[in-house]
């Protein structure tokens, strides 16, 4: 989760190929839904301030590196501390897992 309670962004790994994986990004507001397919090095922008970068993809194929550029202002969290920290409450809109 990247952002504010009140309007974050949910970034949910989908798949991982060799030198790729797929993204679903959605914002809290419900209107911006998309998945996206990166290369390694390649970004994907979230909304006008932040983006999501693929690192690596391990060995494996089933883990990633991922590097988010956001204002100091947003919070990132994984979901489940972000669930910790706002209750299920702050997963309003996009939802963990849903496709």
């Amino acid at each position: 989760m990247i952002g504010k309670p009140e309007s974050h962004w949910l970034v949910t790994l989908l798949s991982v190929r060799r030198a790729a994986a797929s993204f679903k990004i959605c914002h809290s507001n419900g209107l911006d839904s998309r998945v996206v397919d990166l290369e390694q090095g390649f970004r994907a922008h979230l909304g006008t301030t932040g983006e999501v970068r693929l690192i690596e993809v391990r060995e494996d194929r089933e883990r990633v590196r991922i590097e988010i550029d956001a204002p100091m202002t947003c919070s990132v969290h994984r979901l489940e501390v972000w669930q910790a920290l706002h209750g299920d409450t702050g997963t309003s809109g996009p939802r963990a897992g849903s496709r």
